[in-house]
């Protein structure tokens, strides 16, 4: 079959995850407090002001920065830097020998960390949010769909992103300034902390025309019903122009690299 070294490397991913305790419960403990800390911020926004947001806005922001928080401890958790330990420690060159797809294996083992991700730091999260600030969910079928096909989308994104900055250290093993880089321009245009909806103008014109909303902001939105007049097609066929784009230049960047690794030897 031919999935299944790539099902069995997600398997292994998880199983390796789940199996450190001690690291589980680091990773839930400062992940939650990083989420409570988020969300009670924009508690606190919200209530001091008040009279100046309407109760809809106010209930919408308070649900946003909750499912941010938990959707973002899933896609914030690919790793960028696979390729440049491999690089650092001389291990490329025999990993390009196996007979599968290290891109593929990388990917794989990225959904294996994600669902344990999921199960061990989002839901509860999720859950633990909810019941401290008092929300309650009650969405539409159409709305789950559109969150889970957004947080698939969003996945695939990050992990391309991701993916083609690890790349960089083929010409540069520097890339831990790039992914810094990368961290200050999703911060400001991801909308994973500050909902887009409080942009001014002009900044949400750049916004509109990058990817990166699609990571996280467009996803929730649409499941809270912020773009409830415009089609999956519509919203999500961008995200989908954007994979194609990413996907290519992640695959013309790999080519030049292996070539760049054979010609050098690792």
């Amino acid at each position: 079959m031919f999935l299944a070294p790539y099902i069995k490397s997600a398997q292994i991913k998880l199983q390796d995850t789940m199996n450190f305790r001690v690291s589980f419960l680091i990773r839930l403990f400062t992940n939650f407090l990083y989420s409570y800390a988020t969300v009670a911020i924009w508690y606190a926004v919200v209530t001091l002001n008040a009279n100046s947001l309407s109760p809809e806005l106010a209930l919408k922001t308070i649900k946003f920065s909750i499912l941010s928080a938990a959707i973002g401890s899933v896609v914030f958790s690919i790793s960028g830097y696979e390729i440049a330990s491999r690089l650092n420690e001389g291990t490329i060159a025999r990993d390009l020998l196996y007979p599968v797809s290290l891109p593929s294996v990388l990917f794989a083992q990225a959904v294996g960390n994600a669902i344990s991700v999921f199960i061990t730091n989002m839901a509860p999260i999720l859950i633990a949010l909810s019941l401290i600030y008092g929300i309650s969910w009650n969405p539409a079928p159409l709305a789950i769909i559109n969150l889970c096909i957004g947080m698939l989308l969003g996945f695939i994104l990050m992990f391309l992103v991701n993916f083609i900055i690890d790349m960089i250290s083929f010409w540069y093993l520097g890339t831990m300034y790039c992914h810094y880089i990368k961290e200050a321009i999703m911060v400001v245009f991801c909308g994973s902390f500050v909902p887009l909806w409080f942009y001014p103008r002009w900044l949400l014109n750049i916004v509109n025309v990058l990817p990166f909303k699609d990571i996280i902001f467009t996803p929730i939105a649409g499941f809270l019903g912020e773009r409830a007049d415009i089609s999956l097609l519509s919203v999500y066929g961008v995200t989908l122009l954007w994979l194609v784009i990413l996907f290519a230049g992640a695959y013309f960047m790999w080519t030049a690299g292996v070539k760049k690794v054979v010609a050098q030897g690792g």
